[in-house]
Formats: structure tokens, sequence, C-alpha cells
């Protein structure tokens, strides 16, 4: 029973679901980070100049989503945009709006839905020189 709720809470660190389990549905594997993430609830959309913004930690990332560790409560389904900033030679910044499909004990999962084409290349950069670095 133990190894059945932990395939189902996303492995034994909660953030991702163990290799080849029936629960990995993501369009693009995730590399391990550990990279700051400034995020902003989405609440009404006519008012976005007013939306509050918060901290959180990329647990890991692709380009099609990222697990992020929060301080605060967040629901499924909740939008939000995203100011990400990855290392380098010279700090890169993204911005992405992203949606949260997934709840767990230590943060949540969310699905990047939008993002500037340039900011997606450049991720894609990132992601690929990370993977080399293992």
């Amino acid at each position: 029973m133990n190894k059945i709720l932990q395939a189902f809470s996303g492995g034994e660190d909660d953030t991702t679901p163990p290799p080849n389990s029936f629960l990995e549905k993501r369009e693009h594997s995730r590399v391990k980070v550990k990279i700051p993430v400034h995020y902003r609830l989405v609440e009404d959309k006519k008012e976005l100049g007013k939306i509050r913004g918060t901290h959180a930690l990329a647990k890991d990332l692709s380009l099609s989503g990222m697990f992020i560790k929060t301080d605060r409560p967040v629901k499924l389904w909740d939008i939000f945009s995203l100011d990400i900033s990855v290392p380098g030679k010279k700090l890169k910044h993204f911005f992405a709006y992203a949606e949260v499909v997934r709840i767990a004990k230590a943060g949540a999962g969310i699905k990047l839905l939008l993002m500037p084409e340039e900011d997606k290349t450049a991720l894609k950069d990132f992601l690929e020189n990370s993977e080399k670095e293992k």
C-alpha cells in the first residue's frame, strides 16, 4: 500500500512521478534544478496590473512545465504569470503563463501555457546545456 501511495504522491521527493511510471504524462522530460521563480496568481483577468506576486523555487524544469516549491498554498487550475531566472554566464530571465496541474505536499506541478518564442528557444538551450553537464 505504501508503494502505491508513493507512486501517486510522485516518488520519494514528492516532486515527480517515478521514471517510466504510468503517471508520467509530460510532453518533455524534466531536468533537476534549483532556480528562483517569481509568480503571481491571476485572479481577475481584467485587472492584471493589480496581481500580487510571491516567490517559489523550481525543483525541476522542462519546456512544458516545472515543479515549484511554494510557501503559500495554490489551487489546482490556478493560472500564474511567471518570471523565471536561470543561472549561466549571464543571468537570463524568461516570462511565461502557467497553470497548476498537480498539487503535492512539497508544492505544485505547473504546465507552461504561453511563452515568447525567443524565451522558449533560450530555455531549450539552457536545458540542453544542463543535460550535458550531468
